[in-house]
């Protein structure tokens, strides 16, 4: 019997940027070291609540719907490129998020607050808004700075003029994650509608 469910909440990107991100890879020559997120995996994180007891769910939808209708939608796009935690040793190799940046983060300092409130852990960063695209493989960590320099070059060199068309946001959705061997997926629960602007 099913009694947690690994949760976090989201942004959808639209279908023709995923493509055309996964085609940019495919045109390029990838490291073999990185390990790219499939395009059906490809969104940008609001917020991560981990694994919930499946008794808050009510009370999570309902305060993702009063959220939902306090905040317009936005008008974003992807552009430029980095690592995390730092460019002498990636782990994280993302594309950056533009535009309605301002409403984006008060969207996201309202959920981070309402969520406090229930007992999940408030995150410490500020956020930044980024969407991961590739992560370094595991057996890849052994090698030495110049060989994370090397990938890190050729990630930032492939994205370096990427930037993708505007797209509206219209809604967030509570998300499920199932981790397996072959990496995580993930289903939409529910979807929360902004407010009209």
């Amino acid at each position: 019997m099913i009694l947690s469910m690994r949760l976090f909440v989201s942004v959808s990107i639209p279908e023709e940027i995923k493509k055309y991100i996964q085609a940019l890879f495919e045109k390029a020559s990838v490291p073999t070291s990185i390990r790219l997120i499939p395009p059906e995996s490809l969104h940008l994180t609001l917020k991560f609540l981990g694994d919930v007891d499946l008794s808050k769910m009510l009370d999570i939808q309902q305060s993702l719907k009063e959220i939902a209708r306090r905040h317009p939608s936005l008008s974003l796009h992807l552009g430029g490129a980095g690592v995390f935690p730092h460019i002498s040793k990636p782990q994280v190799f993302w594309v950056g998020v533009r535009g309605d940046i301002e409403k984006l983060k008060a969207l996201v300092a309202d959920l981070e607050g309402a969520f406090a409130l229930q007992g999940f852990m408030k995150e410490n960063r500020a956020y930044e808004p980024h969407l991961t695209v590739a992560r370094l493989k595991n057996d890849f960590l052994r090698k030495g700075r110049a060989s994370f320099m090397t990938v890190t070059g050729q990630f930032c060199t492939l994205f370096a003029s990427f930037q993708s068309s505007d797209f509206i946001v219209k809604e967030f959705h509570l998300m499920e994650s199932h981790l397996g061997s072959q990496g995580s997926k993930y289903k939409i629960i529910q979807s929360f509608p902004l407010a009209v602007s």
